[in-house]
């Protein structure tokens, strides 16, 4: 990109995040129906869900960048990219993975210094709570699973942002060897894995409790306690995400 972007379509709602961290505002013509946070995100132009957009309404807004997430999106990007749009796709996997995309970001828009000061801030709360939970024998570290969704049991596994959350947070991952990013699971297996804690989404509260409660039908086991954190903050992986980390963390017992 010979010039610095001054009309950015974000994709998704964790890049809409860290363009307005990075403080543009103007710069954002356009965001997904899913990009609630912050509230100025809300007044921009919609252009589609994450996976149903609107191509047409992206290439009337004439954008210079277009940001998006992940292997969904990626072939509405070849589309565009195909057209002469600049493109640009994260694929965080890990928290660091995160921090390391604002900062990419930061580059593309011309926001270096404000990337690395908020990677820098960070960074500085990530290694709070590593030194906390350094000091936790493994054998007091609960096993933990977050759920994303109850009709297919589809779990955070190795390679998604959410499975590292919780390792850096203090908790035990459930073992999962050649394992997708997110797999899907049965109560039977889940059995197998004995979590002592369920993450949730707050807004699916009500069917972590239902499935709890089949599962307690099933096994006679009832031993397992929900952890409900709010959507923006559990399922967004951008600047935010270093507050899942804490919330997990004093969540499962790992306070200052």
């Amino acid at each position: 990109m010979e010039s610095l972007p001054v009309r950015i379509i974000s994709l998704a709602p964790s890049i809409t995040e860290i363009l307005f961290a990075l403080g543009l505002d103007e710069e954002i013509i356009g965001v997904t129906e899913f990009c609630d946070y912050p509230s100025q995100a809300r007044l921009k132009e919609k252009v589609g869900g994450f996976l149903e957009v609107d191509v047409e309404r992206i290439k009337a807004l004439h954008p210079d960048l277009i940001l998006a997430y992940g292997e969904s999106q990626e072939s509405l990007l070849r589309e565009l990219e195909g057209e002469g749009k600049a493109v640009w796709v994260m694929n965080a996997r890990t928290v660091d993975e995160v921090l390391e995309s604002i900062n990419e970001v930061g580059a593309l828009v011309g926001r270096p210094s404000a990337a690395h000061n908020l990677t820098l801030s960070l960074t500085k709360r990530l290694d709070e709570v590593k030194r906390r939970v350094s000091t936790i024998p493994d054998k007091a570290k609960p096993k933990v699973l977050r759920i994303l969704d109850y009709r297919s049991l589809i779990i955070a596994g190795p390679g998604s942002v959410q499975y590292d959350a919780i390792a850096i947070a203090g908790g035990k991952n459930i073992a999962l060897s050649n394992s997708p990013a997110y797999p899907c699971i049965t109560i039977e297996t889940l059995k197998n894995y004995d979590p002592e804690v369920v993450i949730t989404c707050e807004l699916q509260l009500n069917e972590a409790v239902d499935m709890l409660k089949e599962y307690r039908k099933k096994t006679g086991i009832d031993n397992i306690r929900i952890c409900s954190i709010p959507h923006g903050i559990v399922c967004r992986p951008g600047p935010r995400v270093v507050e899942l980390v804490e919330m997990l963390s004093k969540s499962l017992g790992f306070r200052r």
